[in-house]
């Protein structure tokens, strides 16, 4: 344009955009989107810059000062525009190139079939961009980004479905509830981005950098993980249907709000498909603990108020055991000058330290012994029916031809415990089926033998354990680790195996029909069996 067709199209925008000109003659979008400057040849996209910013610095009118509706098949190059007003624009196949906008709105406004390469956004305002726009997966009117930087900037609710972010960087600024499904972010970093209520179904996620990030109810079904990083990410409520999470590091990463009573895990329905409790192996912050087996989701949602693993709460004492717990001195339960330990009315030990003392024939029928330690202790031939030893420390003690039956053994360390010939279910030996057993340590203990079919082993440790011709179908071992265990003959038919850790295990001549779950069998030997394909 020349300059003294510039001077004069600038003199039209400076009066008649700012409502003192004609209408035919003011800036495009000011009175309607496809005003024109009459008799005027077309500015180009330097000039038209230039323009603007004449336009936004002395008239300062607001809704008459906007800049034009529609922008279409121009090229904004080697382009520097701060504080734009570009709310509610249309830019249809428009290519930026070596553009940097700062401080601008696009707020509303929508992109369609446009090019941006060695383009950077600085605290721009993006929200609910391309509201009115359908994007489908290899569709014309799809975005190409090419060296595209967000920086600090908002683009809460935008839509951005099935684009290509490869080449795209993100720091700073919000991405609450974007519609991101089908895009690809393969290795992109997403690190401390808030990106709470997001859809991301269907995106390839693989590689992605989602360490410490906000993704509270944020949509994630079908999403490709692998090699995701998601240490430290808040994941409260999000839903992983179908979500492949095996081998990501979850390591500080937040499941769901923390519960300060367990509750017992709901029975799922068929349509949820195999089940793995939110919470599992996770401690009282609500956290992942690191180096633990890793698992898979299966058409199932985190829920925020889902609860805290399997485990269930200490029952409350009858109004008659509402005394207060005896300490182990001269005027509680400790005999003056005797090693022997007394019963007490209430039949309340919990939380004491027992060892050392001598049980004897101390009646512990229906005793509270929660979190207590009788960890080496002598508990042969006693009669424990109906005691709840909830977290308690039973390691090394020996218990054999002890009456177990109904007892509450979830979160007990049993690690090394003598439990051969124990009596569990109606008085039988080594009958412990249906048992609630989550949480508990059976590190290096020897069930050979024993029935535990239909139990809950949720979460239990059963390292080094002896499982050898071990009835374990219908068993819930879902996060349980058996490292190295011995698993020779055991029958795991029907058992839930989700994210269970065979890592060295044996598991020769095992019965698996109908077992259920992803488990990890790094360096384990397998030997006779067959599983369902993708399973090992």
């Amino acid at each position: 344009m020349a300059p003294k067709n510039l001077a004069i199209t600038l003199s039209l925008l400076l009066t008649t955009a700012c409502g003192l000109g004609p209408a035919a003659n003011r800036i495009p979008g000011a009175t309607g989107k496809d005003a024109l400057l009459d008799g005027l040849n077309k500015p180009t996209a330097v000039e038209y810059a230039v323009m603007l910013a004449l336009i936004h610095t002395v008239c300062i009118k607001g809704e008459a000062c906007a800049v034009p509706g529609t922008v279409t098949s121009e090229n904004f190059a080697n382009t520097t525009q701060p504080n734009a007003d570009w709310k509610n624009t249309i830019f249809s196949q428009v290519s930026f190139t070596n553009h940097t906008e700062t401080g601008s709105d696009f707020s509303g406004a929508e992109f369609n079939a446009s090019s941006f390469k060695d383009v950077v956004y600085d605290q721009c305002d993006f929200t609910h961009l391309n509201d009115d726009t359908t994007f489908v997966s290899g569709d014309t009117n799809l975005n190409l980004f090419d060296n595209l930087q967000f920086i600090d900037s908002t683009l809460d609710g935008a839509n951005f479905e099935y684009h290509d972010f490869t080449k795209t960087s993100f720091s700073g600024g919000s991405m609450q509830n974007m519609k991101l499904k089908g895009s690809n972010f393969t290795d992109v970093s997403l690190s401390g981005q808030m990106l709470a209520g997001s859809d991301f179904s269907n995106a390839n996620l693989s590689g992605v950098d989602l360490s410490n990030a906000d993704l509270t109810g944020a949509t994630l079904s079908g999403a490709t993980l692998t090699g995701a990083k998601l240490t430290g990410a808040t994941l409260i409520g999000v839903d992983l249907s179908n979500v492949e999470l095996t081998g990501i590091d979850m390591t500080g990463a937040i499941l769901a709000a923390p519960c300060p009573t367990p509750t017992p895990t709901p029975t799922p329905s068929p349509a949820e498909g195999i089940v793995v409790p939110v919470n599992a192996d996770q401690n009282e912050a609500g956290t992942i603990q690191a180096g633990l087996p890793t698992f898979t989701l299966a058409a199932y949602r985190v829920a925020a108020d889902q609860p805290c693993g399997d485990a269930t709460p200490s029952p409350s004492p009858s109004s008659s055991q509402l005394v207060a717990a005896p300490a182990p001195d001269p005027a509680g339960v400790i005999a003056p000058n005797s090693p022997t330990l007394l019963v007490n009315a209430a039949k309340d030990y919990s939380g004491l330290d027992l060892t050392g003392y001598n049980i004897g024939d101390a009646d512990f029928t229906h005793a509270n012994l929660s979190g207590s330690n009788l960890s080496n202790q002598n508990l042969s031939d006693a009669n424990l029916s109906g005691a709840n030893f909830t977290n308690a420390n039973l390691s090394g003690a020996s218990m054999g031809s002890s009456t177990l039956t109904g007892a509450n053994l979830a979160g007990a360390n049993l690690s090394g415990t003598s439990l051969s010939g124990s009596l569990g279910v109606n008085g039988e030996a080594n009958n412990f089926s249906s048992w609630l057993l989550t949480s508990s340590h059976f590190i290096d203990t020897d069930l050979s033998g024993f029935n535990l079919s239909g139990s809950n082993l949720a979460q239990a440790n059963l390292t080094g354990a002896n499982l050898s011709s071990a009835n374990l179908s219908g068993a819930n071992l879902s996060r349980a680790r058996l490292n190295t265990a011995n698993l020779t003959d055991a029958n795991l038919s029907g058992a839930r195996l989700d994210g269970a850790d065979f890592t060295g295990a044996t598991v020769s001549h095992v019965i698996w029909t109908g077992a259920m779950g992803t488990v990890t069998w790094t360096t384990g030997r397998i030997c006779n069996i067959a599983l369902p394909a993708n399973c090992y």
